[in-house]
């Protein structure tokens, strides 16, 4: 993400490109320019993998005046207005503000070259996650109990990433708004609430996976067991995930947590992190196409631990 001053540009006028060590572009990215809270940002997708100490010089171009410009790079990725997220590992609804019928990607078509454009194999497996939700003996534990229809707003929408707010009156006097960013391969969400006393956005699973933490503690998830064991035995827990041979997603930590709640009871799974914190409290959903353990959580939150930092240089 790079943020811009304000400057006499057309935001739909940018472009990014990837450029070689004298500082020539040779290959256009995946971008967008975004207007939020009155400022700009252009995000923009490196396709090649950043090492620790390296770096990737990158140009930006815009129109400073406005004029005809080329329309950006289409967006395919669903429809958050209707309520369709679709991106490039995973997909989901977001029904009435709530995160619904979290599916994977196929692992057979994500892993493989795609040889025909006659193929139909479908794109992504049945849903693994129902619902993630604001839970507490106030509101609901399963689902979320409102006085009033979800406030639902696209704040933007492009090739890298959408952005939806979601603010929710609930049972007992009892809000919350929500901030999803929704990016290829995992999702971010940041929460401000009146109630601390809530796991405030607790998943409910759809199918049976191996579960595992930072703290080293591993359980099967699969509608039998209750706590398991779980249940508040990990302390400032890093991430959870939950891996099955067909679809994999880890919870991550971006901002500290106190313990894991664990239910695998008729409401299968029940999981999310605790927090006495009711502002800046943010988590990772990634989700991948199956894996065999749980090392890729470890893997994603060391990289969401160490951001790649910006340096601009101004032509």
């Amino acid at each position: 993400m790079l943020p811009v001053s304000e400057a006499p540009f057309d935001p739909n006028s940018v472009r990014v490109y990837l450029a070689d060590e004298n500082g020539k572009p040779v290959q256009e990215l995946e971008s967008q320019c975004d207007r939020l809270e009155g400022r700009l940002e252009v995000v923009f997708v490196v396709p090649c993998k950043i090492t620790p100490g390296s770096m990737k010089r990158v140009v930006v171009y815009a129109m400073r005046k406005a004029g005809i410009v080329y329309p950006p790079m289409p967006v395919t990725w669903g429809n958050p207005a209707q309520g369709s997220i679709l991106r490039e590992t995973y997909r989901l609804e977001l029904r009435d503000g709530v995160p619904r019928n979290i599916a994977a990607a196929n692992p057979d078509v994500y892993r493989k070259p795609i040889t025909s454009v006659f193929r139909f194999d479908p794109p992504f497996g049945e849903p693994f996650i129902g619902q993630l939700v604001f839970s507490s003996g106030k509101t609901g534990w399963v689902e979320e109990q409102a006085t009033k229809p979800a406030q639902v707003e696209v704040l933007a929408h492009g090739v890298v990433r959408t952005i939806v707010r979601v603010s929710r009156e609930l049972h007992g006097n009892v809000t919350y708004t929500k901030r999803y960013t929704f990016y290829p391969q995992y999702f971010d969400v940041e929460i401000e609430t009146s109630m601390n006393e809530a796991t405030y956005s607790r998943a409910f699973y759809r199918q049976e996976g191996e579960y595992e933490d930072s703290g080293g503690v591993k359980a099967r998830l699969d509608g039998q067991g209750e706590a398991e064991g779980v249940m508040g035995t990990t302390r400032q827990p890093r991430w959870y995930a939950v891996y099955a041979p067909r679809w994999a997603h880890a919870c991550l930590a971006l901002s500290p947590h106190d313990s894991i709640v664990y239910w695998d009871s008729a409401a299968m799974g029940g999981i999310g992190f605790n927090t006495s914190h009711t502002q800046g409290v943010r988590l990772r959903y990634v989700v991948l196409p199956g894996a065999p353990d749980a090392s890729f959580a470890e893997r994603w939150y060391r990289r969401a631990m160490e951001p790649v930092s910006v340096l601009m240089e101004e032509n």
